[in-house]
């Protein structure tokens, strides 16, 4: 069947800064370089600095192969770009009944380890790149655990963008 979600050459022409902030994604049609909102000469600020992909733990394995072709046709368009790439593996909790039970025992269970695996091998991305994170589901409590999972996820992104900019950065000193 045909895919669902937005069109793959308007992801890429998103990653070269050809769509606007604000632009509503088409799935049956890609945005032409006659739509007045097609940014025509991007700047470094229009252009994606990090691509962040993310995938459910618990679901990686019922991954359409469709889906997972245009995660990879995107990854290496990226790749081309120079855009670092980071996969944000989230419900590891319904993955793995330890970290479900104590989420500081993440990056020791086996069975997330193999889940990471798993992505790496299916996506192409380091696993270095892969940073398994909890969903707030039905917590009623702040959780420190999880804030701690998500943040050093976020942080890395930040990181990787803040580095795509300054080797992208035309600034003449």
């Amino acid at each position: 069947g045909k895919l669902a979600g937005a069109h793959q050459d308007d992801i890429i022409k998103a990653l070269k800064g050809h769509i606007p902030d604000d632009y509503e994604f088409q799935p049956e049609a890609s945005i032409s370089e006659n739509n007045k909102d097609y940014i025509s000469n991007p700047t470094l600020n229009n252009k994606i600095h990090c691509l962040i992909s993310v995938v459910a733990a618990d679901r990686g394995t019922l991954m359409d192969k469709g889906v997972i072709q245009k995660m990879k046709t995107i990854r290496a368009e990226a790749s081309k770009l120079g855009i670092p790439q980071l996969v944000f593996m989230t419900r590891v909790d319904q993955a793995c009944k330890m970290t479900q039970k104590d989420l500081t025992k993440i990056y020791r269970s086996k069975k997330i380890n193999e889940k990471m695996q798993e992505c790496s091998v299916k996506l192409g991305v380091p696993m270095t790149c892969i940073f398994p994170v909890k969903n707030y589901h039905d917590e009623t409590k702040m959780n420190y655990n999880l804030n701690c999972l998500m943040l050093e996820a976020l942080t890395q992104a930040v990181r990787s963008a803040h580095d795509y900019v300054i080797s992208h950065s035309s600034r003449k000193q």
